[in-house]
């Protein structure tokens, strides 16, 4: 390259470089602040200052000798439908082509497919089928979550039911009573 075409070419990249810098200088959005919480036995109910899904139900699950989360559920009320949409992350390393599959007694989901992995766990997100949330809602009932690792090692989460009929209930009051004054 000669020296005119190196000077033109250290431009461009000094132009794209100045194009690019605000996108790193912006402050990325602010975190939705929790302003109303109850607990249901294993279950938490979450609202937030945002408009849209105002109000979760959610469940972690930790590695109690190291303090460490290793999974968790939240699950959110769709007024306008009245379904619901569920976010499970799990560890990461998981096997993309396995899935995650959840049992709730006698249902058992088809192979979920993982969206994404972020440094906090790998992803299945998406709406939920009314026996899955009909199958939670059982007296005495218990589930888990079930994936394998990609090195073949299988893992099995429990997830512990007690507590989320009221809670289920509670999350769909307060969403509908948040939507409706947003009005």
């Amino acid at each position: 390259m000669t020296g005119h075409a190196l000077r033109g070419f250290a431009a461009i990249l000094m132009a794209a470089a100045l194009f690019t810098v605000p996108a790193f200088a912006q402050t990325p959005p602010a975190a939705p602040v929790v302003t109303e919480s109850h607990q249901d036995g294993s279950w938490t109910v979450r609202c937030f200052n945002v408009a849209t899904y105002p109000c979760d139900i959610v469940q972690a699950s930790f590695l109690r000798s190291r303090n460490l989360k290793i999974a968790s559920i939240d699950i959110t009320y769709i007024t306008q439908s009245g379904g619901y949409f569920a976010r499970f992350v799990v560890p990461a390393g998981v096997s993309f082509d396995e899935g995650l599959t959840l049992q709730f007694g006698e249902f058992v989901s088809p192979h979920l497919k993982f969206r994404r992995c972020e440094r906090d766990g790998c992803y299945v997100e998406g709406l939920v089928p009314p026996a899955m949330i009909a199958a939670m809602q059982a007296p005495d009932m218990s589930g888990k979550m079930h994936m394998m690792f990609m090195n073949g090692k299988k893992l099995d989460i429990p997830i512990a039911l007690d507590g989320f009929p009221q809670g289920i209930s509670q999350l769909r009051q307060l969403t509908a009573a948040r939507m409706a004054a947003r009005k």
